[in-house]
């Protein structure tokens, strides 16, 4: 009778079970480290913002007159009345919201980068002399040299002097009749007449209107009407005696 020996398994040492169980926990231990780093940002209390560094704490609502002073042009002021800004010097118009708002935005402009005046070569940045200054009410802000590498330009309020990234545009060129406003009829202005080359209109007591020589209904001529005080002019030149007045 022949016996066959029977095979039996290879040892466990044949078998990489110890290879294979060390990986197994290599990834058991990133799962479970992935899945604390999760919980932790998802439980974690949200950080406020940074706080914003604005060059004031005056609210642009709260500024009823502006000025500007430049070595080179004449002084501009502005005052506020009725919520409508009007340009009182060198001469008495109403004045561009445009440009205006532009400065009163100086208020809340924020900066990333603050120096004390005090520990600066005030000449190096061009603050010996300030060419140019706006005051919004009573807060003065005195520009300096712009940095040609990033455009950002000094700015001197009080004690401070922070970089901003721009200013307001042609603050130092533009002339007086830049900050008059486009329109051409003034904001508030009330139209009781217009005459034009071929028909003239007039406005009655009670309101309704009145053409000559030729009849027009009352809706095309108060979208005539309408019309005036949306045109604007293209460009504005200032004169010393203007033959237009409101």
């Amino acid at each position: 009778m022949h016996y066959t020996q029977a095979r039996h398994a290879p040892p466990l040492a044949a078998v990489p079970w110890k290879n294979m169980k060390g990986r197994a926990w290599l990834n058991l231990g990133l799962v479970v480290l992935l899945t604390v780093l999760a919980l932790i940002a998802w439980f974690k209390p949200s950080q406020p913002p940074p706080a914003k560094n604005l060059l004031t704490a005056l609210h642009s609502g709260a500024i009823n007159s502006v000025r500007i002073q430049r070595a080179k042009q004449p002084t501009l002021e502005f005052e506020q009345q009725n919520r409508q800004w009007n340009l009182i010097s060198p001469m008495q118009t109403s004045g561009n919201d445009v440009r205006i708002g532009a400065l009163l935005n100086l208020a809340t402009k924020a900066s990333d980068t603050h120096y004390n005046a005090a520990k600066l070569k005030l000449a190096k940045y061009g603050r010996a002399k300030p060419q140019i200054s706006v005051t919004l009410s009573a807060r003065r802000f005195a520009f300096g040299d712009m940095n040609p590498v990033d455009s950002r330009c000094s700015v001197s309020v009080g004690n401070t002097i922070p970089l901003i990234s721009d200013d307001p545009v042609d603050l130092e060129t533009a002339d007086a009749a830049a900050y008059v406003t486009p329109k051409v009829i003034p904001s508030r202005s009330k139209i009781n007449a217009l005459a034009l080359p071929n028909v003239e209109l007039t406005r009655a007591e009670d309101g309704q209107w009145t053409s000559s020589p030729d009849k027009i209904s009352q809706v095309k001529i108060e979208a005539l009407i309408e019309n005036w005080f949306e045109a604007q002019a293209y460009q504005l030149t200032a004169h010393e005696k203007p033959s237009i007045r409101y």
